[in-house]
């Protein structure tokens, strides 16, 4: 029996008004990615 292993990322949220916590958000929200 084999076991995937997802990696680790880092995301950094870079300036807080720009896109980075959108991009954050919707990386959580796809269950493929989280």
């Amino acid at each position: 029996m084999t076991t995937r292993v997802k990696p680790l990322i880092v995301i950094t949220m870079g300036d807080a008004a720009g896109i980075g916590p959108e991009i954050i958000v919707k990386a959580l929200h796809l269950e493929e990615i989280y």
